[in-house]
């Protein structure tokens, strides 16, 4: 079967250094078996410029004004014609900050996130194909705050935000300890992956993936590889079965 054809949209920012595109394109290029186009230049991107890809994958995370609202409308509007999206990490500040974004992309991202810290993500749906095999684990990320908004979106996994380490004064304003530990206690569930239908195609958001050594977790990268099968069969339409298997060794990783 040929390889299919994605474009990670990307930013010049900490994300897009050569240890985290050596965890993440080679995921997408080695286990998930596709072509890969990288583009760091996400601000510029058009709906002529994204069109002709089977795949896209946001990957960019940068709160440096100007917003890109239109590069995100722009991935909207190729998501909305048919073509499926994988959102991971940063791509949750992108779709969740931009006008319309929440609505969209089924999330609004609340400023801050929390400390990094190890967590436990949670597999709360295990009949989805993204969780196939999945067990709860552990890793070493940025957790964010996200709020579902809307009807529509699946959450597949989670993280119990009672339990994470949270700020301290005088590290950060007192304000917003307080009205970040406030959301922390109301939020057993927060949304870790989760997957929405946008017009004709299909939205999965992994909000994981901060650092080369998070990319590296099997877990995480597991959740990629079924992700992707996943979505590309949700585009074309076609039911095909999986091609991964669950216990491959190619979806683990010594890296990071």
């Amino acid at each position: 079967m040929p390889r299919r054809n994605a474009l990670i949209l990307g930013t010049k920012n900490n994300h897009n250094s050569p240890a985290h595109y050596e965890q993440l394109a080679g995921l997408l290029v080695g286990p998930a078996e596709l072509n890969v186009t990288v583009r760091d230049d996400y601000p510029a991107q058009t709906e002529e410029s994204l069109a002709g890809f089977d795949l896209l994958v946001l990957w960019a995370a940068d709160a440096r004004p100007p917003f890109p609202q239109a590069a995100m409308e722009a991935v909207f509007a190729t998501v909305r014609r048919g073509t499926p999206l994988l959102g991971i990490h940063g791509a949750a500040f992108n779709m969740g900050k931009a006008a319309g974004g929440p609505q969209a992309g089924g999330t609004a991202y609340q400023s801050p996130h929390l400390p990094v810290q190890e967590f436990t993500v949670h597999i709360d749906d295990r009949q989805h194909p993204i969780t196939a095999g999945l067990e709860d684990f552990r890793i070493v990320d940025e957790p964010y705050r996200l709020d579902v908004v809307g009807d529509g979106v699946r959450v597949l996994c989670s993280f119990d935000a009672r339990e994470a380490e949270q700020y301290t004064t005088p590290g950060r304003p007192g304000d917003v300890v307080a009205e970040v530990r406030g959301w922390s206690l109301r939020t057993p569930r927060a949304p870790v992956v989760y997957v929405k239908q946008l017009g004709a195609g299909t939205v999965c958001l992994n909000t994981l993936g901060h650092s080369p050594g998070a990319l590296a977790t099997p877990g995480f990268r597991q959740l990629v590889v079924q992700a992707t099968t996943w979505l590309l069969e949700q585009g074309a339409g076609s039911g095909a079965s999986s091609r991964w298997r669950v216990a491959d060794e190619s979806l683990t990783s010594s890296g990071g």
